[in-house]
C-alpha cells in the first residue's frame, strides 16, 4: 500500500517524503473498510488539517502504525520463545 501510495504521489506532482499517509481509528472512522489515506499537499481547510492530524487519538501514520506493530511482533516471539 506505502509503494502504491508513492507512486500515486509522485503521478499527481507531489513529493512523498512531504506527504502523509495514515489510517482512522475506530470508532473515529465514518468508513467501516480498511483504507489508507494519501494525503499530499498542504490543506487549506483547518477542520481537514485536525482531521488528519498526526499524534491525535483519531488519526494514526503509517508509519507510527508499522512501528507499533512491530514491537508487538517482538513482544510476541520474545514470549513464544522463553
Amino acid at each position: 500500500m506505502q509503494s502504491k501510495a508513492h507512486d500515486l504521489l509522485q503521478k499527481h506532482g507531489h513529493d512523498p517524503t512531504s506527504s502523509r499517509l495514515g489510517f482512522h481509528i475506530p470508532p473515529y472512522n465514518t468508513v467501516d473498510h480498511l483504507h489508507l489515506h494519501v494525503l499530499g499537499g498542504e490543506f487549506e481547510s483547518p477542520y481537514r488539517s485536525t482531521k488528519y492530524e498526526i499524534g491525535k487519538k483519531w488519526y494514526k501514520d503509517l508509519g507510527h502504525l508499522l512501528s507499533d506493530l512491530e514491537c508487538e511482533r517482538s513482544k510476541q516471539s520474545t514470549f513464544f520463545d522463553l
